[in-house]
């Protein structure tokens, strides 16, 4: 299941600069990070995108991507967040946090979800 919806390099990105480089050099870490973010995108939008990815129109799979790698990389700030202090990373995982549930509460949605699988049902 690991980096299904995100890269390992997407979540690193995502996490910002001066991260713990133990967290981020771990394939290991990066695979759960990766695993429970996936697993977050599937449960709250109640579909299973990792079994359907292949199905995911190119054009709008970019936002669901974008959830999956915020989500890898809160865990990855939270690993240590002394690697760039608390108040530094309360701010970034407040920000990745608001932006990866913006897109998977929209996805939640028939609506949004059919527009994502096949990018032109989303009419209704």
């Amino acid at each position: 299941m690991s980096f299904s919806l995100a890269s390992s390099e997407a979540i690193v990105r995502k996490a910002g600069a001066n991260i713990s480089s133990k967290a981020a050099a771990s394939g290991a870490l990066l695979a759960e990070f990766s695993n429970e973010a996936e697993a977050m995108c599937n449960l709250h939008t109640r579909y299973n995108w990792i079994s359907n990815v292949a199905s995911l129109n190119a054009q709008t799979s970019g936002a669901l991507q974008e959830a999956a790698a915020n989500l890898g990389a809160i865990q990855l700030i939270a690993y240590d967040m002394s690697a760039i202090g608390i108040s530094e990373s309360e701010d970034r995982i407040n920000l990745l946090n608001y932006r990866a549930f913006r897109i998977l509460d929209l996805l939640e949605k028939d609506v949004h979800r059919k527009f994502m699988i096949d990018g032109r049902t989303g009419a209704g």
